[in-house]
């Protein structure tokens, strides 16, 4: 935990990301709450590049292609089932273990089902009166800009591909030696599927800001393995708790103009800056960014709704450790179960 590469960090990735930062917020004091929707669209069909890189462009304009299509279904498959409680939970988990299952196709085709799970988690968000169209629009205007920008020459061709060349053949040298079984991938989407229903149960009962805060936590961090599990949990609890802290009283106390374009162009910079080099680093300043916002609000609700974040990621982090402890446990004794058949069949 804590160690850091420092040597992966990515100034052009971090530079085209404070420019479209900088451009949507902006965009976003001019025009309603969707243009956040289309921001948020356009920065996961992002990953699905930046997180997989080398692939050919075909590749990733057809996942890109999927992502647009899935997510416009998907879209309207939450404002169908928004106004029902039921509903929205068997749909959760429902959509939670069909991504994962994409694991067993590869990393490209898992990282775009991963940001459809993510998508699907957000949407409620953006509905409002249960408007789907504008979400739709707005994510549709998204995703369209990155296939934009992938047809013409992808700004971050050139700013992936040292970095790719780092962290990917290793990745999937590991991935070709071990090849995951179905059991196991179908046991972990199980898994996380039931705990992103929990994690969104327990905010829809207990949070009144954002109820998708719990199981956005456990989504961000949860994996196959407990120890990578559990350095997830620590690195994030400490590095998101500073960042929530020291945002919300940054912006508490510095809330001029100019320190929030500041913010935004510095916090922008970071956290796709940081992207190869640990995922708990772009979420400790990718939490400053926003709890900024809230201390600049400078009231009783602000206070509240970063207390209610504060909770969650406490309460997420813990579904998700207990949640890959019970599953590594069980896949354990499955083992052992096994190991006892075969040996007895052996000695017959």
């Amino acid at each position: 935990m804590f160690r850091y590469d420092w040597s992966l960090f990515n100034t052009k990735l971090g530079l085209i990301f404070t420019i479209s930062s900088l451009v949507v917020f902006n965009l976003m004091d001019r025009f309603d709450f969707q243009m956040m929707a289309a921001g948020i669209s356009a920065l996961l069909a992002w990953l699905t590049i930046i997180l997989v890189p080398n692939r050919k462009r075909s590749q990733h304009i057809f996942g890109l292609a999927g992502y647009l299509v899935a997510g416009l279904a998907l879209t309207w498959l939450a404002g169908m089932v928004e106004p029902y409680y039921w509903l929205k939970l068997a749909s959760m988990g429902l959509v939670t273990f069909a991504g994962y299952l994409m694991l067993l196709q590869g990393p490209h085709p898992y990282m775009v089902s991963w940001c459809l799970v993510y998508w699907y988690l957000l949407v409620p968000l953006f509905l409002g009166d249960n408007n789907v169209g504008p979400v739709m629009f707005a994510h549709g205007v998204g995703v369209c800009l990155v296939i934009s920008l992938n047809v013409i020459k992808p700004l971050w061709s050139s700013a992936t591909v040292a970095s790719a060349s780092k962290i990917e053949p290793e990745a999937e040298a590991a991935q070709g030696q071990n090849q995951p079984a179905v059991r196991q991938v179908v046991g972990f989407a199980s898994v996380v599927s039931l705990s992103m229903v929990t994690g969104l149960a327990a905010g829809i009962r207990f949070l009144t800001a954002d109820p998708t805060l719990i199981a956005n936590a456990t989504l961000n961090m949860i994996s196959p393995s407990l120890e990578q599990t559990w350095h997830a949990a620590v690195e994030r609890i400490i590095l998101g708790f500073i960042g929530i802290i020291g945002g919300f009283y940054f912006g508490w106390f510095f809330n001029d103009p100019w320190v929030g374009q500041m913010v935004i162009a510095v916090c922008s910079f970071l956290t796709l800056g940081v992207i190869y080099i640990n995922f708990g680093l772009v979420i400790g300043i990718f939490f400053f960014l926003i709890s900024y916002a809230w201390g600049g609000m400078q009231s009783d609700l602000a206070h509240r709704i970063a207390n209610e974040k504060l909770f969650a990621e406490f309460a997420g982090v813990a579904i998700a450790v207990i949640a890959i402890a019970l599953l590594t446990r069980l896949q354990r004794m499955t083992f052992q179960e096994e190991c006892t058949h075969d040996s007895c069949e052996h000695s017959d």
